[in-house]
């Protein structure tokens, strides 16, 4: 089993990302030759592929949750169900 040592935080990568999207301006023309529902199913494929790993996702599904299958005790539960409806009430407010 490997262990994890040490971690390096580069920038380059947020930096490269944000470079590429810039550059995407140059391939509008380009980027008009592919279908728009190709597109809508990439972009569909990477939110619920991203929703595993969203903490108030995480939550919200805990609320559905039968009260055996959950590993927190009831304390926890109580302060996570508050908390998300905290999170729900004033999300628009930001």
């Amino acid at each position: 089993m490997c262990r994890i040592v040490c971690v390096r935080e580069s920038r380059v990568t947020g930096i490269l990302s944000h470079v590429l999207i810039g550059l995407s301006v140059l391939f509008i023309e380009q980027l008009k030759l592919i279908p728009r529902p190709v597109l809508d199913g990439l972009f569909l494929y990477l939110a619920i592929t991203a929703l595993h790993s969203n903490q108030l996702f995480e939550r919200i599904t805990l609320l559905v949750t039968e009260q055996v299958n959950r590993t927190e005790n009831n304390d926890v539960f109580i302060c996570i169900y508050l908390f998300v409806a905290f999170q729900e009430k004033y999300k628009g407010w930001l």
